[in-house]
């Protein structure tokens, strides 16, 4: 199905184009919302998280700390001394 419509784009006018692009941009906010709801739902200020990438260096390296405060897409996650605030799509349970 996918590549089917990149096949026909070629052949649609710049109105079409803005409109599909509208219709796309609209659909993957909506998707992300619902994502950033699902996982504000599955913590909760005091639990025990880790975040970032195994084997990572300098601030992308994995941490683990507990969640402080949880806002509308982020979370403020305390490790040791330092708060990071950190996309709720990176935290993992732990």
């Amino acid at each position: 199905m996918v590549t089917n419509i990149l096949s026909q784009l070629h052949s649609l006018s710049e109105d079409d184009l803005l409109a599909i692009n509208s219709s796309v941009i609209r659909q993957l906010k909506h998707v992300r919302r619902l994502k950033s709801m699902n996982a504000r739902s599955e913590f909760s200020v005091g639990d025990l998280v880790g975040f970032g990438e195994h084997g990572g260096r300098g601030k992308r390296a994995y941490k683990q700390g507990t969640v402080h405060a949880i806002k509308r897409t982020r979370a403020e996650v305390k490790v040791g001394h330092m708060t990071w605030t950190v996309p709720l799509n990176m935290l993992e349970a732990l």
